[in-house]
């Protein structure tokens, strides 16, 4: 009898710490993002993004830049081994030609997307879509749409990335108007 009990308490105290990691594992986390605005020929200003995961991959970002400027919102991936490319193909679908007149596009830019300069669409539609994932795997990328109707994409290098956004990075977006953000958080 004594035995069946403390089987009982056993199992009891094992589906508790079960449920409580799942809790834990579910539950969303939030931050902020210190960062530096740079609007098209001004001085920068400080700024906070601020995020909250939906998994431990995804999740949404926003900022509002300036005191009355226009708010932005989306969604960031954190790419892993394993991400497909369905999950990344929509966060990335805003960072196409309209930014051609910006330094991230091109054969020499670090975070360009394809080999020889291939177009993004291309790139991620093709056999070299492992290469991607393994190049920018413990980073974070982003599209943002502000509500006066200019874009906003960041690409995130992550300290710990196994603890996503929380575990701190460096970071930059540039929205479709030229303005520039920077982070280290």
């Amino acid at each position: 009898m004594r035995k069946t009990h403390l089987r009982r308490q056993r199992y009891a105290w094992v589906l508790f710490v079960v449920v409580a990691a799942m809790a834990c594992a579910t539950t969303p986390q939030t931050g902020v993002i210190a960062a530096h605005w740079t609007p098209p020929g001004k001085s920068s200003e400080p700024i906070v993004l601020g995020w909250e995961s939906e998994s431990k991959n995804t999740g949404r970002i926003f900022c509002t830049l300036g005191r009355g400027g226009q708010r932005f919102t989306g969604h960031y991936i954190r790419i892993v081994a394993g991400t497909k490319v369905e999950t990344v193909a929509p966060v990335l679908d805003t960072w196409g030609p309209i930014w051609s007149g910006y330094d991230w596009g091109g054969a020499n830019d670090s975070w360009w997307w394809g080999p020889a300069g291939e177009p993004m669409g291309e790139y991620m539609a093709s056999s070299y879509y492992p290469i991607f994932v393994q190049e920018y795997t413990g980073k974070a990328v982003a599209s943002l749409i502000g509500d006066k109707g200019d874009t906003m994409r960041c690409r995130f290098t992550l300290r710990r990335p196994q603890e996503g956004l929380m575990g701190g990075g460096t970071g930059e977006c540039q929205t479709s108007n030229g303005s520039r953000i920077s982070a280290d958080f």
